[in-house]
């Protein structure tokens, strides 16, 4: 209904709703006049009454008290009934001529002030109570007589809706005017907000200025426009600028953590719709958070403490897969209600290039650590090999000196033994004499050859050969004490460059300290391999092994463990130096309980080898 139409209804309305309140009002006003009247003129004949019938019904006299009800009753033309409940509330005595009506008896509430109609006559009555005795359940009901009051208050209602109607025409006269000077620009302006609000006006509303109110309308109208057009631009570039962030922004309440606004970079790495994500808390994302963890993380922006939180943590998208997150967390108090804005941002990237740094660390640790071992392995080798030297020179200082002198003194030796008849005692002194002799002058060799290391020519040699001949040579006393030799040999084993006798000198001074070192019933295990372009040959024994303390000094020369009778400490350092000298390397593994094991690495044979 438009406007002009619906403001005439509202005056006419107006004029009989004016009418009609002033009916209801009215008779209300009179209804409660007369009721106001009535009950006081009612209070004072019932409190006449109540003296004159106490006693008897106190006394429970019930005649009496009846006789002298009906005779008051009769005397007051406003009172057309009265009756008396006794202590208990029951019916104790009344003025009707015959039963007491029913339809008093089935009431339920029969206090005063209430207005009822009395059958069969219709007459209408107030009925109102009075206590006999403050405080007691005794009353004195009486019903006062009200038709002639009632008729009057019609007539008046009457008369009120007559000048209702009168005043509704005037209304609508009036209506007629106003329309026409005010509802028409209002309809204007109306028609204006409608298509602003589906989106059709871009042009302001302009409005007869006679109409003060209604041209202040409009002003206020167009201000609200450019307001409003401007709220939206900000809106929209906000928005655009929190889509195209990089960054993810979430926008959630600060009692339920359900989110509220979340930008369309948080809606593309977690996968969800805005619909979805409007079900779900940021506790639902962060699965390696609790939410009592949660809870102890933003309390210090509760309290004030903080106006800004800074962790990470780890997002879970819908397809359950998890990427690290760093986030910033600020608390909006000023917000109705309370809201907390979380700026977060992706950090795979970050996590990969630090696992990467931390990886590539590690391996340079490692690598350092790798070129420490091999330059103090290279550094320890050309100590042993400055100590071969000067052991080398040593050797050849003295070794001449002493050969020519210990041969004639084995030549004399032999011949007194020879020549000479001798008591028992002496001749085994002189065994001994010429015994040492010749250990002498071995040990003046094996110095010579540690001097002169390499003494034949290199040539293709399979390092087998050497290992079968010299566990030849040391089978017989394994198998006396029972120590058992294994051979894990490697098929088509190639050659290496080598003088033949040197070679088989290592192999047998290595198995001698492994038999040596192994106890009754232990195991000597002799195994062969290629790797790159070295053969490797490994002899491990079962021996009790070699201190920590010891191993770093098993190659130097005059080194021995054992007593002086079984060995002279030269054995490895002569092999140490004949496995170099073949630009080999030889090394050791041992440990106390443990065992020893001798690996020896030598390069394989290649055409072109010179002597050496």
């Amino acid at each position: 209904m438009k406007l002009p139409f619906q403001i005439m209804l509202y005056f006419a309305g107006f004029g009989l709703l004016f009418g009609l309140l002033s009916v209801f009002g009215t008779g209300r006003t009179l209804e409660t006049f007369i009721t106001d009247r009535e009950l006081k003129q009612g209070s004072l004949i019932s409190q006449i009454i109540v003296k004159s019938i106490s006693r008897d019904t106190i006394n429970g006299d019930i005649i009496p008290a009846r006789d002298t009800l009906k005779s008051l009753v009769d005397k007051h033309d406003l009172i057309h009934y009265a009756f008396i409940t006794d202590f208990d509330g029951r019916l104790f005595a009344h003025t009707f001529p015959g039963q007491f009506p029913a339809q008093l008896a089935e009431l339920k509430d029969i206090s005063g002030g209430r207005y009822l109609t009395l059958a069969p006559q219709g007459i209408k009555i107030l009925q109102d109570s009075y206590p006999l005795i403050p405080g007691m359940e005794a009353r004195l009901n009486v019903g006062l007589n009200q038709t002639g009051n009632l008729s009057f208050i019609k007539n008046v209602k009457t008369r009120i809706v007559e000048i209702s109607a009168v005043v509704a025409l005037f209304g609508l006269a009036i209506a007629y005017v106003f329309c026409r000077r005010i509802c028409r620009p209002l309809e204007k302006l109306t028609n204006h907000i409608r298509a602003y609000g589906r989106g059709e006006l871009q042009e302001k509303v302009t409005i007869d200025k006679r109409t003060l109110e209604v041209s202040q309308l409009a002003n206020e109208f167009n201000q609200m426009i450019d307001q409003r057009g401007k709220a939206e631009e900000l809106s929209l570039r906000l928005g655009r600028i929190m889509d195209q962030s990089f960054n993810e922004i979430f926008i959630f309440d600060a009692e339920t953590y359900r989110f509220i606004q979340v930008n369309q970079g948080a809606l593309n790495n977690l996968g969800y719709s805005m619909e979805e994500m409007t079900h779900l808390t940021a506790q639902g994302i962060k699965p390696k958070v609790t939410p009592e963890q949660f809870d102890n993380m933003v309390e210090p922006l509760r309290t004030g403490e903080k106006q800004m939180i800074v962790f990470e943590t780890v997002h879970k998208r819908k397809d359950s897969t998890m990427y690290p997150v760093e986030v910033r967390l600020q608390l909006m108090h000023d917000e109705n209600p309370p809201i907390f804005v979380a700026v977060i941002q992706d950090i795979t990237l970050r996590k990969k290039a630090e696992q990467e740094l931390e990886n590539h660390r590690n391996h340079l640790e490692h690598l350092v650590n790798e070129r420490t071992a091999e330059l103090k392995e290279t550094s320890e080798q050309l100590l042993h090999s400055e100590k071969l030297a000067a052991t080398g020179k040593l050797a050849a200082s003295f070794a001449h000196e002493f050969n020519n002198p210990l041969y004639g003194v084995t030549n004399v030796l032999e011949e007194v033994k020879d020549g000479v008849t001798m008591d028992t005692d002496y001749q085994n002194l002189v065994d001994i004499g010429i015994k040492e002799s010749h250990r002498m002058a071995g040990l003046i060799r094996n110095l010579q050859d540690f001097h002169r290391p390499t003494s034949g020519m290199l040539i293709p040699f399979n390092i087998h050969e050497a290992i079968h001949d010299m566990t030849l040579l040391l089978g017989k006393k394994l198998s006396q004490r029972n120590v058992d030799l294994e051979m894990n040999l490697a098929d088509d084993m190639p050659k290496i460059a080598a003088v033949p006798d040197q070679i088989k000198q290592v192999v047998l001074n290595i198995l001698q300290n492994a038999e040596e070192a192994t106890p009754d019933r232990g195991t000597i295990t002799v195994s062969t391999e290629v790797r790159d372009s070295t053969i490797k040959l490994h002899i491990r024994d079962t021996g009790p092994g070699i201190s920590p303390e010891n191993i770093k000094k098993v190659f130097d020369p005059f080194f021995t463990t054992k007593s002086a009778v079984k060995g002279t400490g030269l054995g490895l350092s002569i092999s140490y130096g004949i496995i170099k000298t073949h630009g080999g390397n030889i090394d050791i593994q041992s440990a106390p309980g443990e065992g020893t094991t001798m690996s020896i690495t030598l390069p394989i044979y290649r055409n072109g080898h010179e002597d050496t």
